[in-house]
């Protein structure tokens, strides 16, 4: 489910072409370093959210 250093590009297509319903990856956020993008296929489309570590870097 983490992919590393790929675009948000790769990521759409990655998830359009091989993933499923349902499934998800994770990758290093390009504009915020330290933040990551989540990236979940829900039927044909793809939705993403940002996911930040708080205060205390949890």
């Amino acid at each position: 489910w983490y992919h590393g250093h790929i675009t948000k590009k790769e990521a759409y297509n990655l998830l359009m072409t091989v993933g499923q319903v349902c499934s998800f990856l994770v990758r290093p956020s390009d504009n915020t370093p330290g933040d990551y993008s989540l990236f979940f296929r829900t039927n044909d489309i793809i939705q993403r959210f940002k996911i930040s570590p708080t205060s205390n870097n949890q």
